[in-house]
């Protein structure tokens, strides 16, 4: 009992317990997911801030690009002044209506410089397949075009080197030199790390206080609108710590736990503390049954030997000798009860075969309770069908007849009670059935439950334990066999009354 108590106090703590923890990690895990999310969301809105700023120098580049490609002059020299006259068109290409490259001119349109002969060379492969149809951007910079009013195209080819330091104008200065175009200014843009990544995936610029490990993997990453569809802005850290009620998840689950593990352990001890006075009444009343035992015998004894020097003519002494007999041999049986039921309940009760004749033994048991039967005006009728000698526990049969006995004597009172024995090879068997109320069917299996009792009418005011038959069935099946309610018998066919049938596997003595 103890075990099982102990195993359902562990099984009261660990499955809550165990619920709570894959709560909590659920938990946990969700609401750092969640700011990690809300990290991130923070990051990005951080770099699309960037991004605008980043947008907004593009916008006015591409303003002034227009407005100095307005009104480019056809001849060659005259480019070439109008050109140095506007730095931002140091790379510029003209092209005429057919696609043909008319600035830098051609070998027969004059001589070129150096820059002229380089930028046609890197731009060939777009003019001469008609590949300049839009701005974008490329490993040595940006190509801005527009079509001419007359027709034609004028494109302008921006090197990176001019973007970044455009963009760096706007952008927040670094701490230190990282990259080409980057400012030496002591200056910061925060606490945390924004990098400017190239189309090549190279650093070209970096603003803010933290300094971030090498070879660092960025937290967030955003790609920049066109004509800047290649490069990046990267958010290389420190990331902020997610503002989150984990920390109070815990605390509320392991809390919980603490509440159901000290719940659980006060059960326990309540518990247990039951069991242990329980244990000591137990203890008490099986002390006390053992104690009166010894007397009880006793008195029984020298009232049977008292039984024969009363004179055959004293009725009344007889009758109170009886008297004493009768109880006395109740209280033997309830003390025997009590003790059987104690050693059944720590599984010692063992079995004592000997040689004997179950009629006698049942004839022995009648005999014992005819006073009693007399007194309750209860008629007996026993039918002889097991006189041979067999094998079996004659104290434990006679135990077992007596509880049923008993229970005729309470409860069948000015009635008759029939006992039929029948034998079979190997096995013999008790019927026993009276003339009182009966007994359910839907009760048939709940007396054979310890301290079981029927809350009949006609039981009010009747002593008892209720052990009774549950000791009387244990015994039977030590013996092989079982102790059985029977429904009543057939009309004209019995008594109607409670029917009970013993069985016992019982080996002949040759």
């Amino acid at each position: 009992m103890r075990f099982r108590l102990r195993l359902l106090f562990v099984l009261l703590v660990a499955a809550p317990l165990a619920a709570l923890v894959v709560l909590g990690v659920w938990a946990a895990r969700n609401e750092r997911a969640r700011g990690d999310s809300d990290v991130r969301a923070a990051l990005t809105r951080q770099l699309e801030t960037v991004a605008a700023t980043v947008d907004g120098a593009m916008s006015e580049l591409e303003r002034a690009l227009l407005a100095d490609t307005e009104a480019i002059p056809a001849a060659p020299d005259a480019v070439r002044a109008y050109r140095r006259a506007r730095p931002r068109l140091g790379r510029l290409l003209v092209l005429d209506a057919k696609g043909r490259l008319q600035f830098p001119p051609a070998a027969d349109g004059g001589p070129m410089s150096d820059d002229e002969r380089r930028l046609v060379d890197e731009t060939r492969e777009l003019w001469e397949h008609g590949a300049l149809a839009a701005a974008g951007s490329d490993g040595s910079g940006l190509m801005f075009w527009r079509n001419r009013p007359g027709g034609g195209r004028v494109a302008v080819l921006v090197p990176s080197a001019a973007v970044l330091e455009l963009l760096v104008a706007r952008l927040p200065a670094t701490r230190a030199a990282s990259g080409p175009g980057t400012s030496a200014s002591t200056t910061t843009g925060g606490d945390d790390r924004i990098a400017l990544l190239d189309p090549a995936g190279k650093l070209a610029y970096q603003w803010g206080a933290f300094q971030p490990a090498p070879r660092a993997q960025p937290v967030v990453t955003l790609a920049l609108a066109p004509p800047l569809g290649g490069w990046r802005l990267a958010h290389m850290g420190p990331a902020p710590a997610p503002g989150s009620a984990t920390f109070g998840i815990v605390a509320g689950l392991c809390a919980l736990g603490a509440a159901i593990a000290a719940t659980a352990v006060w059960l326990y001890r309540e518990n247990t503390r039951e069991l242990r006075l329980a244990s000591q009444r137990v203890s008490f009343v099986n002390q006390v049954s053992h104690e009166l035992k010894t007397p009880l015998t006793n008195i029984r004894m020298y009232a049977e030997l008292l039984e024969h020097h009363v004179a055959a003519d004293d009725g009344e002494g007889r009758k109170r000798l009886d008297i004493v007999v009768t109880e006395s041999q109740r209280l033997s049986r309830l003390i025997n009860n009590i003790l059987t039921f104690s050693r059944q309940d720590k599984g010692l009760v063992r079995l004592h075969e000997t040689p004997a004749v179950v009629d006698d033994v049942v004839a022995d048991v009648i005999a014992q309770f005819a006073p009693g039967f007399a007194t309750r005006g209860v008629t007996v009728n026993f039918q002889r069908g097991a006189p041979a000698r067999v094998r079996v526990d004659s104290d434990a049969l006679a135990q077992m007849l007596g509880n049923m006995l008993g229970n005729v004597e309470k409860y069948a009172p000015g009635g008759q009670v029939a006992i039929t024995t029948a034998a079979a090879p190997a096995l013999t068997t008790i019927t026993v059935e009276d003339s009182g109320t009966g007994i359910a069917a839907a009760d048939g299996q709940r007396i054979f439950q310890p301290f079981v009792r029927l809350g009949a009418p006609a039981h009010e005011g009747v002593p008892g334990t209720g052990i009774g038959l549950p000791i009387a069935r244990e015994l039977a099946r030590l013996h092989g066999g079982d102790l059985c309610l029977l429904p009543p018998a057939a009309a004209g066919g019995g008594l109607p009354g409670a029917r009970f049938q013993l069985t016992l596997r019982t080996e002949p003595v040759t």
